[in-house]
């Protein structure tokens, strides 16, 4: 299951590059949906401490 997780959110992540290869958005904005991305992930890293520390 967590690889399904894994591909979709890579391939999400993918779509945007895609989106900047096709000029449909700019690099600063390509740029600031990763960083995003990053942030959300530092987070859930952080939290998911908790989590397996309660299995």
């Amino acid at each position: 299951m967590y690889l399904l997780y894994a591909v979709l959110i890579h391939a999400l992540i993918d779509f945007f590059a895609g989106l900047y290869q096709a000029k449909m958005l700019p690099l600063w904005a390509i740029e600031c949906i990763v960083w995003l991305w990053g942030l959300v992930a530092v987070i859930v890293i952080v939290k998911s401490k908790k989590w397996f520390a309660k299995l």
